[in-house]
């Protein structure tokens, strides 16, 4: 799992990052706090050129993330560092916002450092979202064409698409020898997604991909010669089919041959351990140390709640009827609409 943590606890001062260190030893223990937690947003920035491109920076925008196994043990070992350092500040020095800061910084690490374990019970790749949906993503909407390198590195992602394709069916293959697969029908519907990003031109007759046509569109406004976009449009021609295509078609090779062993559960409970993670998964996105039994109870009370505050607005404004009646009755009556 990636250490998500919100920019807001990462957010420094600048004069802080600038002070050199025997000033910076003077400092308040705010602006300590502040400048370690921009050294390690920047740090994670660093290793991650996926991260740069939704951020506008164009350091690696020739790379894609490594995602393999070696990567994911050292971002565990960079997240207990940074916890230890974290722990080193001292909280009754710093002021109300940093000592916030702190506590999400500290919540994010040790929800990180807690679900490594759990890291392939997280679906790699579903309908909702995953690698497949995040290169086409990163390409079309992430990487800027401003000029002719900004091109040339744009080719270099499309060749390096089929190893980072073949690293993801690395990880699939992995997730899957512990036990952990989508259900039957997730795979039909990323098979579709993928399927459609190499369909049509430069691999076969028809319109142009989305990808090819998004490559050959940004190379058109570039103010360079005519025959320097012509060259980069054969290279990225060469990238669409030598590394993107084939990258695509691994990855759909691998999903269709692990969907003949899914099976029709879509419960969390089909997976090892699954109540166990199920209970992680309940603390992480609630902080709370609540039971599945506990939280639907809660929504069963919050339910009869709100309900019987819209029966007394029933009887306020005299509706006779059921409260089914009542939505009906306010998702339907025109009064409840403007004229046009």
């Amino acid at each position: 799992m990636s250490l998500q943590i919100t920019r807001r606890a990462f957010a420094a001062s600048a004069l802080a990052l600038a002070t050199p260190l025997p000033a910076l030893a003077q400092a308040s223990e705010t602006d300590r706090l502040n400048a370690f937690f921009e050294e390690v947003y920047q740090r994670n920035l660093k290793r991650s050129p996926i991260a740069q491109s939704r951020r506008g920076l164009k350091t690696d925008n020739d790379k894609w993330d490594d995602i393999g196994e070696a990567r994911q043990q050292e971002s565990l070992r960079l997240t207990k560092g940074d916890l230890e350092r974290l722990r080193t500040f001292d909280t009754s020095k710093l002021d109300p916002q940093a000592r916030l800061s702190y506590r999400l910084f500290e919540r994010g690490a040790v929800t990180s450092i807690d679900g490594f374990k759990w890291r392939r019970h997280d679906y790699l790749i579903t309908q909702m979202g995953g690698l497949h949906r995040r290169v086409a993503t990163v390409l079309l909407s992430n990487h800027q064409v401003d000029e002719a390198r900004d091109a040339e590195a744009y080719v270099k992602r499309l060749h390096g698409v089929k190893p980072l394709m073949a690293a993801l069916v690395g990880e699939l293959e992995k997730q899957e020898a512990a036990g952990v697969k989508p259900p039957k029908f997730v795979y039909d519907l990323t098979v579709y997604e993928a399927q459609n990003l190499i369909t049509g031109a430069p691999f076969e007759a028809g319109a142009d991909s989305p990808v090819w046509a998004d490559f050959k569109a940004k190379v058109g406004k570039l103010t360079i010669p005519e025959a320097q976009k012509a060259a980069l449009v054969a290279q990225g021609e060469a990238g669409m089919k030598e590394g993107f295509g084939p990258g695509y078609r691994q990855l759909i090779a691998h999903l269709k041959a692990a969907q003949a062993t899914a099976g029709e559960d879509d419960g969390v409970w089909h997976v090892p351990e699954g109540e166990a993670y199920y209970r992680f998964q309940l603390e992480q996105y609630t902080t709370l140390p609540l039971t599945a039994e506990q939280i639907h109870e809660t929504g069963l009370k919050e339910v009869a709640r709100i309900h019987e505050e819209m029966r007394g607005i029933m009887r306020q404004v005299g509706f006779t009827g059921s409260l089914q009646d009542f939505f009906a009755f306010v998702r339907t009556d025109q009064q409840f609409y403007y004229p046009d």
